[in-house]
């Protein structure tokens, strides 16, 4: 059996990952959309942000501040969001960071690469189905099923 891994960061220790992991959704769960993090917690996530695979190209010039925001690509999750010191901004996810993706194995990273190139494609298509098929009630017909999907359970 696997010896249980231990989560050190700053003055913190974590004895599962599940709590490790809480404590970073806690922190991204507990301000409102668009509002800086205090220092303290500015504090802990920056030194989550140095487990990022891609650090050096996160920071870019220093970050003046970390945000909560809607992520970019479907707006409907919560992510931390760098505002750089230079103006420019990035967002990244806390999740890679304590999974360090440098260490996935290469069919994982092939099937990543795979969703991510045809991405935009399928969110096309999907915005351009609901365009479509939509009802005045803002409901549509599942193209596979026929069962109709209320606007509050669709994704996008």
């Amino acid at each position: 059996m696997a010896k249980r891994q231990v989560y050190n960061l700053l003055d913190k220790t974590f004895q599962t990952k599940a709590d490790f992991t809480n404590f970073f959704k806690t922190i991204l769960n507990k301000y409102e959309l668009n509002v800086a993090i205090d220092n303290t917690d500015l504090h802990y996530i920056s030194e989550l942000l140095k487990r990022h695979p891609e650090y050096d190209k996160k920071i870019g010039s220093g970050i003046q501040e970390i945000v909560i925001k809607l992520d970019g690509k479907w707006y409907k999750t919560r992510c931390f969001h760098i505002i750089r010191t230079d103006g420019t901004q990035t967002d990244f996810s806390y999740l890679h960071c304590i999974n360090n993706d440098t260490s996935r194995e290469p069919i994982k990273m092939f099937k990543a690469s795979a969703r991510s190139a045809v991405e935009e494609q399928i969110r096309s298509y999907f915005l351009d189905y609901i365009s479509q098929n939509e009802d005045s009630n803002g409901n549509i017909i599942c193209q596979k099923s026929q069962t109709k999907i209320h606007k509050k359970k669709r994704r996008c």
